[in-house]
This record gives structure tokens, C-alpha cells and sequence, in this order.
């Protein structure tokens, strides 16, 4: 018969450090991935609306995209942390907000701006790449604090 005796503290005391600075630093690094996945998802969805879009601008005799005109609306989103593991993803423009919901005339109720939605279909239809892009990030971090 052969006996052997393993000792674990090694091993369970870099599992708990591990654990750790995964509840730690991973819960943030996770929640910055996510964010601005949301973010690239939505600036490319303001794309996409300008190529579906095109506008005939008789003034300046050319066709230009409804969303993007200078590129500002496009350049303003924003992640900003709100608490632990907690984002926010904004844009800053004073015109998406009427490009996202669509704007209606207040006396005649009609609609003056179609809703070209770009920030919350990137949430909503996007769930797959945003569970991917943490996954990413979740397992590159284990790999680096496991060295």
C-alpha cells in the first residue's frame, strides 16, 4: 500500500488571493468591458442609421446621412463609473436623445423626427457579444493573476 500526504495551504491560499482580486479589480475590469462594448455597439449603430439614411441636401448638392453630419453625436458617448461593478454609457450630444426616441410637433402631435434607436439596441440586441466580451475579459484575467 502506498501513502501519500499532499499539502493544499499553498494551493488554497492562492485560490482565496486569486478569488480576491477577482472580486476586487475582475468585477471592474469586467464591468469597463461590458460598458464599452455597449459603446462600440451604439457608435456603430449611428453608422449603420447613416448608411440606411441618406438624405439628398439640396443646398449643398450632395447626399449626406441623417446621423451623421459633423460626427459629434457619433464622437459623444461617455462610460462613467457609478459604484462598484456599476457603469453608465451615455451620450452627450443635446440631439440624441430626440435621434434615440424621435421628436413629435407640440401642436400637431405629428412626427417631426423619426426614433432611430442606436443606444438601446445595443444593449438589447447585442446580450451575446456583451457576455462574450466579459467572458474575454474574465478568463484573460484569471490566466494573468494564475501566473
Amino acid at each position: 500500500m502506498i501513502h501519500m500526504e499532499l499539502d493544499t495551504r499553498a494551493f488554497e491560499a492562492a485560490v482565496r488571493k486569486l478569488t480576491a482580486e477577482l472580486q476586487a479589480e475582475g468585477t471592474e475590469a469586467v464591468a469597463d468591458a461590458m460598458a464599452f462594448e455597449i459603446q462600440r455597439r451604439a457608435e456603430k449603430n449611428i453608422t449603420e442609421w447613416n448608411e440606411r439614411d441618406q438624405v439628398y441636401d439640396r443646398h449643398r448638392k450632395t447626399y449626406r446621412g441623417a446621423l451623421i453630419d459633423t460626427g459629434l453625436m457619433r464622437g459623444s458617448f461617455h462610460v462613467i463609473a457609478s459604484g462598484r461593478g456599476e457603469r453608465i454609457v451615455f451620450n452627450a450630444s443635446a440631439y440624441a436623445r430626440h435621434h434615440e426616441f424621435g421628436t413629435k410637433s407640440n401642436k400637431t402631435n405629428k412626427q417631426i423626427i423619426p426614433a432611430r434607436p442606436f443606444l438601446r439596441p445595443a444593449i438589447t440586441e447585442n446580450q451575446q457579444g456583451i457576455v462574450n466580451t466579459a467572458t474575454t475579459v474574465l478568463n484573460a484575467f484569471i490566466r494573468e493573476r494564475s501566473r
